[in-house]
């Protein structure tokens, strides 16, 4: 019942990386300023943190984390043109 779980609570993350995404692409196109998605990958990065200190609702855990992750996923197109 163990791998169900994870594989399920993963699902769940991924789902959370999807949704975050498309809300730091938004916030992102929204806000054009310099180097935001700086600011935007700390804050992301914050409520990712905050999600994994859900242990008891795992599920709940897992969203939150997907979601911060995804929120700061926008910093790798920063990363990639700077590179």
């Amino acid at each position: 019942m163990g791998i169900l779980s994870d594989l399920f609570n993963g699902l769940v993350a991924v789902v959370g990386v999807v949704i975050g995404r498309a809300i730091g692409v938004a916030i992102i196109s929204v806000i054009d300023l310099p180097f935001f998605s700086i600011v935007l990958a700390l804050i992301g990065l914050v409520i990712s943190g905050y999600g994994l200190k859900r242990r008891k609702i795992v599920v709940v855990g897992a969203f939150i984390t997907g979601i911060g992750l995804g929120i700061a996923s926008p910093i790798t197109s920063l990363i990639s043109r700077a590179l």
